[in-house]
């Protein structure tokens, strides 16, 4: 891979971070978490409709396997699910950047058997740095005691869910490698977005919720537009850079999503540890970077 292709790649994965950084702290503000998000991915659907129909029938473009996009679809489905609950349980800056960082290492042990994708050394030390990134920005400062208190909190149910939240990213990632290969990207990723429906939908069971979809459409009928079509752009330049650069990678420069949320934290307290968390994430980006 060229270093310009690279170079473009992380390009890509920036922009994306930015609006995945965005439509979560919608969706962490929203009432009912599991509603919002489900109604955003059905959202994506209408919106989507037309450029996915004049892309398969006029212009020829579109996906491989089906099985694929199907497959996807249904584990972000559960992720969706878990990632509500997550943000039901604990803080954003909790759940958001211990659900991102921690995928990438997953992804990378998959990666090598499934896709022939092996690392180099400096991006194994990457995804390192940028793991260890994470994992101090959970601390309460940088001192014994906030160490401590960053495993208390790894230890909570919230944590939990992002636990399985970095599980069902590493595996859609994955699979979405594999998928979007010969595939046109903005039509496999709308290809994803009806099993995302269905499977949340028997999951959250919204018909027995009415309350709640008529409640949150009354109140943030926009903030849904806009998390659908934030959600869908952001994923959907993911898919680009994935055809240009290793997934791990992908996974991994994704994450500069939490250094975005920095600016979230700022008025809380631990800056230090913040601060330096994100430094290693940056760090560790700029290393894969160079890894190509």
């Amino acid at each position: 891979m060229t270093p310009i292709a690279a170079l473009f790649a992380v390009a890509l994965v920036l922009v994306s971070a930015a609006m995945h950084t965005y439509w979560n702290l919608l969706v962490k503000r929203s009432e009912d978490q599991a509603i919002f998000m489900w109604m955003m991915m059905c959202a994506a659907v209408v919106i989507f409709l037309p450029v996915a129909l004049f892309l398969i029938f006029a212009e020829g473009a579109g996906v491989r396997n089906l099985i694929y996009p199907i497959a996807g679809g249904v584990v972000q489905g559960f992720y969706c699910l878990w990632l509500a609950r997550a943000y039901n349980h604990g803080d954003f800056s909790l759940v958001y950047p211990l659900a991102r960082g921690a995928a990438p290492a997953l992804i990378a042990i998959a990666a090598w058997p499934l896709l022939n994708e092996r690392l180099s050394v400096s991006g194994a030390l990457g995804i390192a740095v940028v793991f260890l990134g994470v994992l101090v920005l959970h601390a309460e400062g940088l001192s014994a005691d906030g160490m401590r208190a960053m495993s208390r909190a790894l230890r909570s149910r919230a944590s939990g869910l992002a636990a399985l939240c970095a599980v069902s990213i590493a595996a859609y990632h994955v699979i979405d490698k594999a998928g979007v290969k010969d595939s046109n990207p903005f039509v496999y990723n709308y290809a994803i977005h009806p099993a995302i429906c269905v499977v949340l939908g028997l999951l959250i069971q919204p018909w027995r919720r009415m309350d709640s979809v008529r409640r949150e459409w009354r109140e943030r009928k926009w903030q849904v537009i806009i998390v659908a079509v934030l959600c869908f752009g952001a994923y959907f330049l993911v898919l680009v850079a994935m055809t240009l650069w290793r997934v791990g990678y992908v996974a991994t420069a994704r994450n500069i999503s939490i250094v975005f949320a920095v600016a979230r934290w700022l008025r809380e307290q631990h800056l230090s540890s913040r601060l330096a968390g994100a430094a290693l994430i940056l760090a560790g980006i700029g290393v894969l970077a160079v890894a190509g």
